[in-house]
């Protein structure tokens, strides 16, 4: 299981395990698709009283890159976000 997170270091204790939580859940899904790849999560927060949240996620397969982009106020809400945009790209790609 190989994820790579950028920018995790600007996130609290409760926003990282979060993060790790739901992404390698995710991740996990995402290789019943995708066999052999690699995940990479860049976070990016902006604000300080009222953060916002831009993530871009990027699956690194042998043959094809996949990648999502989403942004919210909620954290947890902008990960299942970016994940179901890059689960949909799959499902899109493969379709048959």
């Amino acid at each position: 299981m190989t994820i790579q997170y950028t920018g995790i270091k600007e996130l609290n204790e409760e926003e990282m395990l979060s993060v790790r939580e739901i992404s390698e859940t995710a991740y996990e899904k995402l290789q019943n698709y995708v066999k052999k790849c690699s995940m990479n999560l860049k976070i990016t927060k902006h604000g300080k009283n009222k953060p916002n949240y831009s993530l871009h996620a990027t699956l690194k397969a042998p043959i094809i890159l996949f990648s999502a982009k989403s942004d919210d106020w909620d954290l947890n809400k902008a990960l299942h976000m970016v994940f179901d945009k890059l689960e949909n790209e799959i499902k899109h790609k493969f379709k048959r």
